[in-house]
């Protein structure tokens, strides 16, 4: 009876152990902890310097994307530096939440609009810290930005009190399309016609939620751009004096589409400057470098 009692007990804790193990084996790998960003008290390091830094003007860089890392953190070099003069200026790299913050790519199951938003915000807070930087420290401050980098420009200026002396804005949009805002919200790209106005669909949507890790990426960052692009505004900037602003748009952009007849209106009605341009979304940044050279704009 005995032998039986231990033989029962044994059979228990093997068969405990082994469900125990094989439980173990069956669950998901966890994600590292996922955290919110936290703006730090040394504002510098939101940023990486680079050129002259004895300077009295500043280029202040949002890069486009919304990408994984700072690109000039990753290469060491930038567009910027076809610049004329480049070696003259300080150059501010300037992060974004995504890229100040990596561990935002860890989140659970779902990245979700409001969270974009709220991250969003950050990256423009990263902008106005930046320019309150070095105005504070009498410097002529500059901002350029591309696509996504325009798209936070114009929320800032926006939302925020205008300090840089000049905004230069290539490849963005005003008042994106209403199919591209969908497809953004969903995770997805989707693209246009090379006349810069019929909208094409994603032919690959992103799966949620997320299975692989590039579906994990195209969902953050396609919720990113959603948080900037669904606002309009040529509303929410009718109320703003935009003679600093400079705006290089491509009449044949295929990533976000053209500006619109009505967005260049209020552009021009507003007091900016505006460059058509009839090269594609990429070459928007060398548009505005040919501006400078043959002299029709200048720092």
């Amino acid at each position: 009876m005995r032998i039986s009692i231990l033989f029962l007990l044994l059979f228990s804790l093997v068969a405990c152990g082994t469900f125990k193990k094989t439980a173990e084996l069956e669950s998901p790998k966890p994600l590292l902890p996922f955290q919110a960003t936290i703006l730090p008290a040394d504002t510098s390091s939101l940023w990486i310097n680079h050129g002259n830094l004895d300077s009295d003007t500043v280029i202040i860089n949002c890069q486009d994307g919304p990408t994984a890392t700072l690109k000039f953190a990753a290469f060491g070099r930038s567009n910027l530096a076809f610049l004329p003069g480049y070696e003259r200026y300080t150059s501010v790299y300037l992060h974004q939440a995504q890229t100040f913050n990596p561990s935002l790519y860890n989140y659970e199951s779902d990245f979700s609009l409001d969270l974009a938003k709220l991250e969003t915000e950050k990256s423009i807070a990263m902008l106005d810290l930046a320019i309150r930087y070095y105005k504070s420290r009498n410097k002529t401050v500059i901002v350029i930005g591309s696509t996504y980098g325009a798209m936070l420009i114009q929320d800032y200026l926006a939302t925020h009190e205008s300090l840089a002396d000049k905004y230069i804005l290539l490849a963005g949009r005003l008042d994106m399309d209403e199919e591209m805002i969908l497809e953004y919200q969903h995770g997805n790209q989707g693209e246009f016609f090379e006349d810069g106005r019929s909208f094409i669909p994603d032919f690959e949507p992103t799966t949620i939620p997320p299975v692989t890790a590039a579906d994990r990426e195209s969902l953050l960052t396609n919720r990113l751009n959603a948080a900037v692009a669904f606002k309009r505004y040529t509303e929410a900037l009718n109320h703003s004096d935009l003679s600093n602003v400079v705006y290089f748009y491509a009449e044949n952009d295929q990533v976000v589409g053209s500006l619109s007849a009505d967005e260049v209106k209020f552009l021009l009605t507003k007091g900016a400057r505006v460059f058509p341009t009839k090269d594609g979304h990429a070459d928007a940044f060398f548009r505005f470098i040919d501006a400078i050279l043959d002299g029709r704009l200048v720092l």
